[in-house]
């Protein structure tokens, strides 16, 4: 786990430069908030970058991968290390969401996909940053190179085969009043990113409930966009 005080534009070119140049054994997961509530970060609620990282591969080929990040700027926490992979999936912690939403609270979420952290898409999340509601959470994972890119969409279920990222978006809250600020955040950073999802999705993030448009997207079968959901667990 990697975390930085403070995002800034210099930061968010200098993540896209850095996972253009990751070998295939590295998974990143960039997660941008202050809700508490964040996998990697439990219990955080200062704004916060964190990168949950994950390196399937030779040690010293690791090792190497991370010197960029480690040499750029001061974290405020450096918990990577080896482990077995087992260790590595008990890491996320999701009590703290849990216990929001046995509690009362709500959220609204919205999940894409963005092909890359470029200058205009740099733009629209610092901006969203800035007006952000009090439990905010910005989220680019699964960024997919290499061997995942290497079959065609049609040729297996997952129809997601170029380099990008899955994205989400997140608010939460626990008054009422609190509610329509939250909601209007989330559709409108979305509707913001959506410029750069390149006609895909990841079919674990659809929150379309009220047509099969973010299905089909999915699969491949045809461009598109979709739409918010919020619901209390």
């Amino acid at each position: 786990m990697w975390r930085v005080p403070k995002l800034d534009q210099e930061y968010l070119h200098f993540l896209d430069d850095f996972m253009m140049r990751i070998p295939d054994e590295m998974d990143i997961s960039i997660d941008i908030g202050n809700t508490g509530m964040m996998t990697w970060a439990p219990g955080v609620t200062r704004p916060i970058v964190c990168l949950g990282l994950s390196f399937c591969g030779d040690i010293e080929k690791g090792e190497a991968a991370l010197r960029p990040l480690r040499c750029f700027r001061n974290p405020i926490a450096d918990t990577v290390r080896v482990m077995p992979y087992y260790e590595s999936q008990r890491i996320i912690d999701l009590r703290p969401l849990t216990n929001l939403v046995s509690m009362g609270g709500l959220v609204v979420i919205d999940g894409g996909f963005i092909q890359r952290i470029g200058d205009e898409a740099i733009d629209v999340i610092v901006a969203a940053i800035a007006e952000a509601p009090n439990l905010y959470w910005l989220a680019a994972e699964h960024y997919m190179p290499g061997a995942v890119c290497g079959y065609a969409s049609e040729h297996t279920a997952l129809a997601l085969r170029r380099p990008g990222y899955c994205r989400r978006v997140f608010a939460a809250w626990r008054e009422p009043a609190q509610a329509e600020i939250a909601t209007a955040w989330v559709k409108r950073v979305s509707a913001a990113l959506e410029a750069f999802f390149g006609g895909a999705a990841y079919l674990n993030y659809l929150t379309q409930r009220d047509s099969d448009q973010g299905v089909r997207v999915a699969y491949g079968f045809e461009p598109g966009a979709f739409g918010i959901a919020q619901e209390q667990i």
